[in-house]
């Protein structure tokens, strides 16, 4: 499985993006976690925001679509998308996921 990372300008757009990669079956699972509070730079100056956190699992295979369709919904120009492969699952949650996403 992978997780997949990104910060959304607000709560708002968290929860429609995640409604959406969901019901589009590219991911199984997303976490909202509102609240976040990012310094960053951008265009050669440090910027500071409120921001909501996405978690989202999926499957490896499905990174590549999930990102695409990310960039799609994101009303950011260039939101920052994390993905890594986790390592270790447990076997109920594969079975899970996998039924859920018909895979």
């Amino acid at each position: 499985m992978n997780i997949v990372y990104f910060a959304c300008k607000d709560k708002d757009e968290s929860k429609k993006v995640a409604h959406t990669i969901i019901k589009e079956k590219l991911a199984f699972c997303a976490n909202i976690i509102p609240g976040c509070h990012s310094i960053y730079r951008w265009k050669g100056k440090v910027e500071e925001a409120e921001e909501s956190i996405l978690i989202v699992k999926t499957f490896p295979h499905l990174v590549k679509k999930l990102i695409d369709r990310i960039k799609n919904l994101h009303s950011y120009q260039m939101p920052e998308i994390i993905s890594w492969k986790i390592d270790d699952v447990s076997s109920d949650i594969v079975k899970w996921a996998s039924d859920e996403l018909k895979i």
